[in-house]
């Protein structure tokens, strides 16, 4: 389980004495919303899987939540390349309000979250953070990362003979 499921999990179980040291004005949900506000903004804009690859687009489609996929040659390789919907910063508030809320009793609120609410919490419960939109395509076999420079490399059923 990573840092921030755990402290996900265990928002609930804050220790009675902790409102005294926050800082006034606001009280202890406040500063909950704002302490969650940031690390939700940092789990969300921390990773960029986007790096705007040209070249000849072999097949665009459609993911949920409005995501896109391309598979691009781009010279003699084949890129798998993300567009996800924009990052705002009402909707890391909106997120951040919503993992509050559901996390404290359920979601109770009075209008279903927009799409790109819905997605990137989703991102952030699954686990998968930055890797959530490969796991949403039914295409792609394996992802593995590089740890010497960061990238990505996926497996994709369809284009599994060009080689990646």
């Amino acid at each position: 389980m990573n840092r921030l499921q755990r402290f996900f999990q265990n928002i609930k179980t804050t220790p009675p004495s902790l409102p005294r040291i926050l800082p006034r004005g606001g009280g202890f949900a406040e500063a909950s919303l704002r302490v969650v506000r940031r690390i939700v903004e940092e789990y969300l804009t921390g990773f960029s899987i986007d790096e705007g690859v040209e070249g000849l687009i072999l097949e665009g489609y459609e993911l949920p939540f409005n995501v896109k996929a391309r598979i691009v040659r781009s010279g003699s390789l084949l890129k798998y390349v993300v567009e996800e919907p924009p990052m705002t910063p009402g909707i890391v508030d909106q997120v951040s309000r919503l993992v509050v809320g559901v996390e404290a009793d359920g979601f109770k609120g009075p209008e279903a979250p927009g799409v790109e609410v819905v997605y990137n919490y989703s991102k952030i419960v699954s686990g998968y953070g930055p890797l959530y939109p490969f796991t949403m395509d039914e295409g792609v076999e394996e992802v593995s990362l590089d740890r010497k420079n960061g990238r990505i490399h996926v497996i994709h059923s369809k284009y599994s003979w060009y080689g990646w």
